[in-house]
């Protein structure tokens, strides 16, 4: 798999995702394992590039002269939503009701177009998780989601297929003379 190819579907994903979440939906929002000061009530966290997995077969393609291997990939982010004690109880269910709208929001058209100009694609939302977490010797309600994401990934393949053969040689004739001779023959041909 193309490792360069999926650092910047990483770094393209994090510049989409951190800015939709903070303009769209109005929340701080921060990359899962930074380090503390956690930021204030409430705010998302991304886990970017929880899990890869290929599907489908790779395809070689050749593009001129060059050789690629393209492959499809799904990439899982985790999405956990923390909202302060207070709002757990009135009747809105803060976490649950925030990350149903990230997910919608993910659907827009603008986003589409977002997500595919950088050669991905939202592709589905799991089922919203609740759960209260103590942090800070509070409970937090928290909301958890897996967000699936596609792309494809294109590296330089050598097949290790021969190009070019050159035959050649002197050979006898009946006669006693000698012919010199060479041929190529070209893959395709």
């Amino acid at each position: 798999m193309a490792t360069s190819n999926l650092s910047m579907r990483y770094n393209s994903l994090r510049q989409i995702l951190i800015p939709l979440v903070r303009d769209q939906i109005g929340v701080t929002c921060i990359i899962g394992g930074q380090a503390a000061p956690r930021p204030p009530l409430p705010y998302i966290s991304f886990d970017l590039m929880n899990s890869l997995a290929e599907f489908g077969r790779p395809e070689t393609r050749l593009q001129g002269e060059q050789e690629t291997l393209v492959q499809n990939v799904y990439i899982q982010v985790q999405m956990n939503v923390f909202t302060d004690s207070d709002s757990r109880f009135d009747g809105t269910d803060y976490a649950l009701s925030m990350a149903e709208r990230v997910c919608r929001t993910l659907n827009l058209p603008i986003n589409i177009q977002s997500f595919s100009a950088a050669n991905l694609a939202y592709i589905s939302s799991g089922i919203i998780g609740t759960q209260s977490t103590i942090l800070s010797t509070t409970y937090e309600p928290k909301a958890s989601v897996f967000l699936k994401f596609g792309t494809v990934v294109q590296m330089d393949y050598d097949s290790g297929a021969i190009d070019t053969v050159k035959v050649g040689g002197n050979f006898k004739t009946v006669d006693g003379g000698t012919i010199n001779t060479e041929s190529t023959i070209e893959s395709g041909d």
